[in-house]
């Protein structure tokens, strides 16, 4: 009896595991589904809520829209550079701390708080995470032509400064400075990151825009 109810529970296991092993087969594949995730559950707060809260939009614009982009990046970099991919154990913790981050976010709009510094230090440690493998595949890069690289990682900083200042605003309830943070993260990191990650391929013909 015991072997057979063993047995069901492996079957059972199996499609579960198949399913995550393909989901964590690229970096693009699973944080870009949990992009998707995340926005449904942002859509939902906001047909929930009365007004835009400025923690929403601060969500969206720097805890979901850079899960893909991330993902993107993150498999596109070895390619491009001439690097070995990127291994799970890093854009596997990426989806794991931008997912307690989320937890984070919506726990507390449940309660009728604010997410507070616990969000906000999970999201600058994703970011953390995400800059610094970027940057360690560019510094070691064997393609020595990489200027388009250069200037995604710069503006990659620009909104990890964005982060830090839209979220100082709100937690000291400076509103003018988060509003700063905020448009300073929209125009001046995702903007053009999203136009020079497009663009980088026909700067390079040898290198197709190809997303499996």
């Amino acid at each position: 009896m015991c072997i057979t109810v063993l047995s069901k529970n492996s079957a059972n296991a199996r499609p579960k595991s198949r399913i995550w092993q393909w989901l964590t087969r690229t970096p693009l594949r699973l944080l870009g589904s949990a992009s998707v995730v995340f926005l449904l559950l942002a859509a939902g707060d906001y047909l929930l809520s009365e007004t835009v809260s400025v923690w929403l939009r601060l969500n969206l614009l720097f805890g979901v829209a850079p899960l893909p982009f991330f993902g993107y990046l993150l498999q596109r970099y070895p390619e491009w550079l001439k690097r070995s991919p990127v291994p799970y154990v890093r854009y596997g913790a990426l989806f794991f701390l931008f997912t307690a981050a989320q937890v984070a976010f919506h726990l507390s709009r449940q309660i009728g708080g604010e997410p507070g510094l616990f969000y906000l230090a999970l999201l600058a440690v994703g970011w953390y995470l995400a800059i610094t493998s970027l940057v360690g595949i560019y510094r070691f890069a064997l393609d020595s032509h990489r200027i388009s690289e250069g200037w995604i990682n710069g503006l990659l900083y620009v909104g990890a400064a964005a982060l830090l200042l839209s979220g100082l605003g709100l937690m000291l309830g400076e509103l003018a400075l988060s509003n700063a943070g905020f448009w300073l993260g929209l125009g001046g990191w995702l903007l053009p990151s999203l136009l020079l990650a497009a663009v980088r391929p026909l700067l390079r013909p040898g290198q197709a825009l190809h997303i499996p």
